[in-house]
Parts: structure tokens; C-alpha cells; sequence
């Protein structure tokens, strides 16, 4: 499925982000992430 494909890249590049930014912009990654999904 496309979809669940996306899900686990977003998830990954997601990982990636916490390891390298700091705890607002992964905030803002999560608020981001949620906009896609919805």
C-alpha cells in the first residue's frame, strides 16, 4: 500500500529530524506530519 509506504518514510525522516534538531522543530515536524495524514 502507497500509503503505509509514506507512513514508515515520514517515520523515518521523522527519527532523523529528533536526532538533529532541537525539541520545538520536532514539534513542529509532528504538527506537520499530522497536516499530511489529515
Amino acid at each position: 500500500m502507497l500509503s503505509i509506504d509514506i507512513f514508515w518514510q515520514a517515520q523515518d525522516y521523522l527519527f532523523k529530524v529528533e536526532m538533529f534538531s532541537p525539541i520545538s522543530n520536532r514539534e513542529n515536524q509532528f504538527s506537520l506530519l499530522a497536516k499530511i495524514f489529515h
